[in-house]
Order: structure tokens, then C-alpha cells, then sequence
């Protein structure tokens, strides 16, 4: 996870042209993206996921909404444009770190060694190039095909926004499958004392 996030940074960063204050704000945005990333699955919703922001802060960072337009100033074009600047650079990052990250969680080897097959519930994310930043497409196994060699190479995914058939090739399990028993039943203790 580090040697992601470091490549990415100096991937993106190296070339850039930042003051300070944008170089923190950066920062900042890229953390958020990193620790709104779905760890394992804690409910029976698609989306009731732990994520590190929740485990930190109990809830998602989300994004700031970017809009200038209320502001009347004489360099709002140069505001602006630094904006876009920015943004430029964390989608370029987000993307850059989306595949790094997704890359490693992936456990592939070569086809002579045997792999665990999708199960059917598995929560898996779907690999998908055209994704807003911190947008992680979340999905259910429901239905798996098994090849002539007994592997599982396409499967059925029920998502919010339908049933997909996907290759396992676009798909990575989430980093735990489920959230461990001792804390699917310690959640309680996580909730500051009243």
C-alpha cells in the first residue's frame, strides 16, 4: 500500500508546479481518496463496507464540492484556473493509484498454479477505466460459469445499478471478504461511551 501511494505521488507530483498551501491541499484530497477505499464488507447492503475514514472518523471523507462562482474577486480566473490545475493532478493521481492499488490487490499467477475460484456473495469491485475519482463500483456474485477446466472465468454481478456478466479479469475481491467475526461483534465497543 505504501509503495503505491509513493509511486503515484512522485509519478504525479514530480512535474507539478505547487505552492504550498495546494501541495497540502493535494495531499490532503489524495489521503481522503486512499482511506475512503472499501476494506471488507460488514452488513448484508452492498454498500455497508468498513472503510479506514469510517474505523478513524466514523464516516467517509467524501469530497469538497469545487465551486468558485460565488466568489467576486479580481483574480477569479486565476483561482480558478489553479483549480482546475489541481484537480488535473489528482485525477491524473487517482487513476494512477486506482490501478497500482487494484493491480496488487488482484492475486494472479500463472496459469500453472492453482488460485482460489469467486464463490457466489463474494463482494468484489468492478474494474472500470471511466470512474470518478473515489468512485468504487461495488458488486454481489450471483451466478458463476465454470470453464471446461473447473475454473471460474466469468461470473455474474448484482450491483445498485444492475445485473453485469463480467470476466474475473475486471474483477478484485475487496481487501477482507468479511469483516472478522470478533469485530462484526465488537462494533459496539468502537462507539465513543455516551
Amino acid at each position: 500500500m505504501v509503495r503505491t501511494v509513493k509511486e503515484g505521488l512522485n509519478k504525479i507530483l514530480g512535474q507539478a508546479f505547487l505552492n504550498i498551501v495546494e501541495l497540502q491541499t493535494v495531499v490532503a484530497d489524495i489521503s481522503g481518496m486512499i482511506n475512503d477505499r472499501p476494506l471488507a464488507k460488514v452488513g448484508a447492503h452492498i454498500k455497508d463496507v468498513v472503510t479506514p475514514s469510517k474505523l478513524f472518523m466514523g464516516r467517509n471523507v467524501g469530497q469538497w464540492p469545487g465551486r468558485f462562482d460565488h466568489l467576486d474577486l479580481k483574480q477569479i480566473k486565476n483561482i480558478k484556473d489553479r483549480w482546475k490545475y489541481r484537480n488535473t493532478i489528482l485525477t491524473h493521481y487517482w487513476r494512477r493509484w486506482r490501478t497500482d492499488y487494484l493491480r496488487d490487490q488482484q492475486q494472479r499467477s500463472k496459469w500453472f498454479e492453482k488460485q482460489n475460484n469467486v464463490k457466489i456473495d463474494d463482494i468484489v469491485l468492478l474494474l472500470e477505466d471511466k470512474k470518478n475519482r473515489n468512485d468504487w463500483q461495488m458488486g454481489r456474485v450471483i451466478a458463476i460459469k465454470h470453464s471446461r477446466d473447473g475454473c471460474v472465468r466469468t461470473v455474474t454481478v448484482r450491483t445498485q445499478k444492475g445485473e453485469f456478466v463480467r470476466s474475473i479479469r475486471y474483477l478484485c475481491p475487496i481487501e477482507f471478504a468479511e469483516a472478522p467475526e470478533a469485530m462484526a461483534e465488537d462494533s459496539d465497543s468502537l462507539q465513543p461511551d455516551a
